[in-house]
């Protein structure tokens, strides 16, 4: 049975995500939201995802348009030769995996583009925390298909990266953590069931907009199973600030970081700060009126390439 069937299985019921009690307020919102369609019991039948951006939805003509417009500015503005190579490798594996190219998918290649250039040599073993539908594992996979993949995710959300990457790669080993599989390419990793994480060190771990809709026990949680594993570089991209709905705040700079942890990249991440779009606020003003169209974010976001030092204390 598929990893996305037995997921699909164990974390949906009548049609429905069930919430285990790891959400934070804020999945537990979007979660509601999470929907199968009909399965003939030997495959997960569709699973239907909200909270992932625009990847899982085909854009109206004028979004399409915003989109291509917000990619070319970035390109430009960002001036960095290989970008342009890893965007046209990048569509073509969005379109195996049956979804679209979103910004939030051009996020990910700007991503794959700095690590490709800091990180010393290519990873063995890549944890990914929360990776919404699934695109940066496939990027990983398409730029170092020797990589073992473990993804990390609420079981809910789980089954829609296992079914997206099951399409794009039917001849690549999909297991599901706690079943065996050590020479896996792509392991997945319910978040419920944290125990079954895969032994082994983890050369590089990915979060990207994910831990800032984390419980703050969640963060600490997984920065102790970092260290723990002895993960040689993490790189993190959250809000600074974020608001929960039940009123919980998330702050980057809070999270558990270490006076000897070795920031290699620590700023603003540069394509995470504006878009293209009808409604938002408004990015910049001319004569007190708002320039149409160029929006910003809910709040800024920072991103760090870190090599982590040894264990939290205690």
């Amino acid at each position: 049975m598929s990893p996305s069937l037995q997921l699909r299985n164990q974390f949906y019921r009548s049609g429905q995500a069930i919430c285990m009690g790891e959400e934070s307020s804020h999945w537990r919102e979007f979660q509601k939201q999470f929907r199968t369609e009909l399965s003939d019991g030997h495959s997960p039948g569709r699973i239907l995802g909200y909270g992932f951006g625009e990847s899982d939805r085909r854009p109206s003509w004028l979004g399409h348009c915003l989109r291509e417009v917000e990619i070319a500015s970035k390109l430009l503005l960002l001036s960095q030769l290989g970008l342009f190579c890893e965007l046209l490798k990048a569509r073509r594996t969005v379109r195996k995996m049956g979804l679209f190219f979103s910004t939030d998918a051009f996020r990910h290649v700007c991503t794959m583009c700095l690590l490709k250039t800091k990180l010393k040599s290519p990873p063995s073993t890549v944890a990914l925390i929360g990776d919404g539908p699934g695109i940066m594992s496939a990027f990983l996979h398409e730029t170092w298909p020797s990589a073992r993949l473990i993804l990390i995710d609420l079981g809910a959300t789980l089954a829609v990266q296992a079914q997206n990457l099951e399409k794009a790669y039917p001849k690549d080993f999909h297991v599901l953590a706690g079943g065996g599989g050590a020479d896996a390419h792509f392991t997945y990793v319910p978040a419920e069931n944290l125990g079954n994480l895969p032994a082994g060190e983890i050369d590089l771990a990915i979060n990207v907009a994910s831990m800032q809709e984390m419980k703050s026990v969640s963060v600490q949680k997984y920065f102790t199973i970092l260290r723990e594993k002895k993960t040689k570089v993490f790189y993190c991209c959250n809000r600074l600030e974020k608001i929960m709905p039940d009123g919980e705040v998330s702050r980057f700079m809070d999270y558990p970081w270490l006076p000897d942890d070795n920031h290699l990249v620590d700023e603003p991440c540069p394509w995470h700060h504006w878009f293209l779009g009808v409604s938002g606020r408004p990015a910049f003003r001319l004569g007190g009126f708002a320039v149409p169209l160029i929006q910003l974010y809910d709040g800024p976001h920072w991103h760090r390439l870190t090599e982590l030092s040894g264990s939290i204390q205690k």
